[in-house]
C-alpha cells in the first residue's frame, strides 16, 4: 500500500542501522501497524504479525490510528528516533495503545471559560462514537434532557454512591434521548469528576464513553485517575479567556493526550500557551466532530514522542 511504502522510504531516509537489521532473537525497538490490515512491521522491514510483540510498542498507520501520511511524517520520523535512541539506552517501554475508531476510549471535556460547549459537543461526539454520555458536570438538568425531564431510565441519584461495581445491564438501563444513552443527574443529586462512582460508571461502560466535566478545575482533574484516555478543553480565545486558561493549566496540568477548542480565532494569547493542538468549536463539530477524534489521535502521537524523546535522554 502507499503508506507502507511510505513508512519503508521514510526508514531507508534515515539511515538507522538497527532499523535495517533488527536485533537478533529478540523483539523489535518499536511496530509499526497499518490500521485495515497492513502487517506490523519490524526493525529490518519484514512482516510481522499484529501480536508477535505485546509488550512492544507500536504505532498505527492510517484511518483509526495515530497518524496519517503523508501530513504526519515528520511526527512518525520523530517517534522512530525517539523509540532507537530509547532502545539504545536499554531502557524499558511501555506498550502504545492507538486511538482506534472502533476500540473503547474514554474521553472527556470540560471548559475554562463557562457556556463553552462542552456539553453539546459532548453529546455530539457520543453519538459519533456510538459511546455513552456521562454528565459529570455537577450541574442539572443535562441540556439532552430539558425536554424530557421525566425520561425513563437511571439517574445519578438511583446509583449507591457506595458501590463500586455496576453491573453490565447498566448502560441499557440509562435515558436514551437523540440517538444517546446519557447519565445524568437531576434535583436529587448530581455527579462531578471527584465523584466516587465514576470509575465504576466508566468500567460498566466497557471503557466507552465520553465525559462532561464541565469547569476544568480540582474535580474535574480528579477524574483522570477513573480512566480517562483524551481529554478536551474549550473556553474563549481572547485575553481574558486566556488568562483563565493559564491559570487553569498551571493549577490543573492535563496528564492525557490534550485539544484545546476555542471560542473565537485562536490568537497568540492562547498560541504561548501550550504545545497542545489548537481548533475552534466550529470546525470541531463538523462531520460528527470527526476533525476533533482526529486532532486527539496525533496528540497521543506527539504525548507518545515526547515520553520517548524523554526516556532516550534519561
Amino acid at each position: 500500500t502507499a503508506d507502507e511504502k511510505s513508512v519503508c522510504n521514510l526508514l531507508e531516509l534515515m539511515g538507522i542501522p538497527e532499523w535495517r537489521e533488527g536485533k537478533a532473537g529478540g523483539a523489535p525497538d518499536l511496530e509499526i501497524v497499518g490500521v485495515g490490515g497492513i502487517e506490523g512491521r519490524n526493525g529490518d522491514g519484514n512482516a510481522q504479525a499484529r501480536d508477535s510483540h505485546p509488550q512492544c510498542p507500536r504505532v498505527e498507520i492510517g484511518a483509526g490510528g495515530q497518524f496519517h501520511l503523508p501530513q504526519d511524517m515528520t511526527l512518525l520520523a520523530e517517534v522512530i528516533m525517539n523509540a532507537a535512541g530509547a532502545a539504545s539506552t536499554n531502557h524499558a517501554q511501555a506498550p502504545v495503545q492507538a486511538m482506534s475508531e472502533s476500540g473503547p476510549q474514554v474521553i472527556a471535556l470540560a471548559e475554562w471559560t463557562p457556556a463553552s460547549g462542552a456539553a453539546i459537543l459532548a453529546g455530539l461526539l457520543a453519538k459519533t462514537e456510538n459511546s455513552v454520555l456521562v454528565d459529570a458536570s455537577g450541574t442539572a438538568p443535562s441540556p439532552f434532557l430539558l425536554e424530557s425531564p421525566d425520561l425513563p431510565g437511571i439517574r445519578w441519584a438511583d446509583l449507591d454512591r457506595a458501590e463500586r461495581a455496576f453491573g453490565p445491564d447498566l448502560v441499557e438501563r440509562l435515558p436514551r434521548t437523540q440517538g444517546i444513552r446519557i447519565l445524568a443527574g437531576d434535583a436529587r443529586g448530581v455527579a462531578d469528576g471527584a465523584d466516587p462512582r465514576l470509575s465504576a460508571v466508566i468500567e460498566a461502560s466497557t471503557g466507552r464513553c465520553v465525559l462532561d466535566l464541565g469547569r476544568w478545575d480540582s474535580r474535574a482533574e480528579l477524574a483522570l485517575m477513573a480512566g480517562i484516555d483524551y481529554l478536551v478543553l474549550l473556553g474563549n480565545a481572547d485575553l481574558a479567556g486566556a488568562s483563565s486558561l493559564a491559570c487553569a493549566l498551571a493549577l490543573y496540568p492535563p496528564l492525557v493526550p490534550t485539544v484545546l477548542v476555542t471560542r473565537g480565532r485562536v490568537g497568540p494569547h492562547i498560541e504561548q500557551l501550550t504545545n497542545a493542538p489548537k481548533m475552534r468549536l466550529s470546525a470541531a463539530m463538523r462531520k460528527g466532530g470527526k476533525p476533533l477524534l482526529k486532532e486527539l489521535r496525533r496528540a497521543s502521537g506527539r504525548q507518545w514522542a515526547g515520553g520517548w524523546a524523554l526516556e532516550a535522554k534519561a
